[in-house]
C-alpha cells in the first residue's frame, strides 16, 4: 500500500544542481533518478532511510508551490544557480525501502487532434487557410500526436465536421487531450438562445458540398460546444485553436457543458476583430508555429504550459508580424491555463514555416465574409478587404499596438468569463 508523503529540506549551494532526473507522467512528476554530486544526494547521505528520495518517488511539491507538473518545474528551474533553502514534498508510492523497482508508470496522455481548413477557391473571398492546415500536420507529426484526421475545402460541411468531432472525441479518454484546429473564414449570427451578451453567436464558415458558404452552412459556437463536450470524455482536456475573424469566444466556453472537460481556446482575434492572412496562412498560426518550435525539446526540460505557449505566441506576432489583432485565450471557469500543460511540444528537429521559407511579406486579406450591407458597399470596390483591415486602422495602430504588447496580462482577467 501506499505510504504518508515525505518531506526532504536542505541548503543548495549556489553552483550546486538539485540532483535528480525526472519524467513528466500525465499531470505529475517523477523522479526517474538520483545525479551523483547534487544537493538530494547529499541530503539522502545524512537523512534515514525512511526520508530518503528514491527513483519512482512523485515530487508534488517544492518549496511550498503546487500545482501541477509545468508549475513545480517552474519553481525548480527558478532556483538554479543560486543558493536557497529547500523543501521537497514527495509522495513515496510503492517504492520500496533499498531502492526497489519503481511503481508502475501512469499512462502519459494520449493527443488526438482534428484539423479543419478551408481556402473558399469557389467563392469570392478566397484564402489560405490550408497551407496552415498543412503546417499544423507537420508540427502533430514532431508531436506523436496519436491521431490526426483532416477536413479540407469541401469536405468542410457541418455534418461532415460533427461526425469527425464524434469519431475522435470517443477516443479521447480521461487525462487525454483533445485538439480542434480551425482556419478559415469566421462571422457573427444573431443569437438565438439569449446567451450572448453582445447579442451574438460566434460562428465557423463551412460551405456546402459545391463549396459555397452561407449562414445556412455555418456552425454556430452553441453547437460547436455542444457537440465536443457531448462527444469527448469527462475529465479529458480540450484545446480549441482558431485562425479565423470574429473568433474570441467561438469555443464558447462559459456554457456549463464545459463543466467536465478542462477546455481552453486561442483564438486569432478578439470576436469583434478580424484576424489577418498573409497568403501563406494566417497570422495567429503562423506565430504559434514559432512558438512552438522555441519550445521543443525532450524530457523536463521542454514542459510548457498553455498559459506560457500563449504568451510567446503573442509576442511572435508582436515581432513578426505587428498585426492590430488581438491573440486570445479563454478558459472554462476555474481553470488556470497556467496549470494546463500544452500538448503540442515538438521532441526536436522541428522548424516553424518561417524558418524554412523565410517571413511572409504581410497580410494580404481578413478571414472575414461581408454582411449583406458590406457586400452593397464593396460592389463599388475592388480592394477586397474588410473595413477593419490593416490599411484603413492605421489612424488606430498606435492605441491597438499598446493593446497587443499587454494582452498576456488582459487575456489573464478574461479566462473563465
Amino acid at each position: 500500500g501506499s505510504q504518508a508523503d515525505i518531506v526532504a529540506s536542505f541548503t543548495k549551494g549556489p553552483n550546486e544542481k538539485l540532483g535528480f532526473d525526472v519524467e513528466i507522467v500525465g499531470d505529475f512528476i517523477r523522479i526517474r533518478g538520483i545525479i551523483a554530486g547534487g544537493a538530494v544526494e547529499r541530503w539522502n547521505r545524512r537523512a534515514p532511510e525512511s526520508s530518503q528520495v528514491r527513483r519512482g518517488d512523485v515530487l508534488i511539491e517544492v518549496n511550498g508551490v503546487t500545482g501541477g507538473a509545468t508549475t513545480v518545474l517552474e519553481v525548480c528551474k527558478k532556483v538554479a544557480g543560486v543558493a536557497c533553502d529547500m523543501q521537497l514534498r514527495l509522495r513515496r508510492g510503492q517504492a520500496q525501502p533499498g531502492g526497489g523497482p519503481p511503481p508502475p508508470a501512469q499512462r502519459e496522455p494520449d493527443v488526438y487532434m482534428i484539423i479543419c481548413a478551408l481556402d473558399y477557391k469557389k467563392t469570392e473571398r478566397p484564402l489560405s487557410c490550408t497551407a496552415d492546415g498543412d503546417h499544423m500536420a507537420e508540427l502533430a507529426r514532431h508531436c506523436k500526436v496519436k491521431m490526426l484526421e483532416r477536413v479540407y475545402n469541401e469536405d468542410a460541411t457541418i455534418a461532415n465536421v460533427r461526425r469527425m468531432i464524434q469519431l475522435v472525441g470517443r477516443s479521447v479518454q480521461r487525462g487525454d487531450y483533445f485538439v480542434f484546429f480551425f482556419a478559415g473564414h469566421g462571422a457573427e449570427l444573431d443569437d438565438d438562445d439569449g446567451d450572448e451578451e453582445d447579442g451574438k453567436d460566434e460562428a465557423f464558415c463551412l460551405v456546402d458540398r459545391d463549396g459555397q458558404t452561407s449562414p445556412a452552412t455555418w456552425l454556430r459556437d452553441d453547437d460547436f460546444a455542444q457537440c465536443v463536450t457531448s462527444s469527448v470524455h469527462g475529465g479529458a482536456h480540450v484545446l480549441v485553436l482558431v485562425d479565423a475573424c470574429h473568433s474570441g469566444t467561438i469555443a464558447d466556453l462559459s456554457s456549463k457543458e464545459w463543466s467536465s472537460l478542462k477546455g481552453v481556446s486561442i483564438s486569432g482575434c478578439r470576436d469583434a476583430q478580424t484576424a489577418g492572412d498573409t497568403g501563406r496562412g494566417g497570422v495567429f498560426t503562423r506565430s504559434m508555429l514559432m512558438a512552438a518550435e522555441s519550445v521543443q525539446g525532450s524530457g523536463p526540460a521542454a514542459a510548457c504550459s498553455v498559459q506560457r505557449l500563449y504568451d510567446i505566441i503573442v509576442q511572435k506576432d508582436h515581432d513578426s508580424f505587428v498585426s492590430k489583432q488581438d491573440i486570445t485565450l479563454q478558459t472554462v471557469p476555474g481553470l488556470s491555463a497556467a496549470n494546463m500543460p500544452w500538448p503540442l511540444v515538438p521532441k526536436g528537429g522541428y522548424k516553424a514555416p518561417d524558418a524554412v521559407h523565410g517571413p511572409p511579406q504581410g497580410i494580404v486579406a481578413t478571414r472575414e465574409l461581408p454582411s449583406e450591407g458590406q457586400k452593397k458597399e464593396e460592389s463599388s470596390s475592388e480592394d477586397g478587404t474588410s473595413e477593419s483591415s490593416e490599411e484603413d486602422d492605421s489612424d488606430q495602430e498606435e492605441s491597438e499596438e499598446a493593446a497587443q504588447e499587454s494582452q498576456s496580462g488582459d487575456e489573464a482577467s478574461e479566462a473563465g468569463n
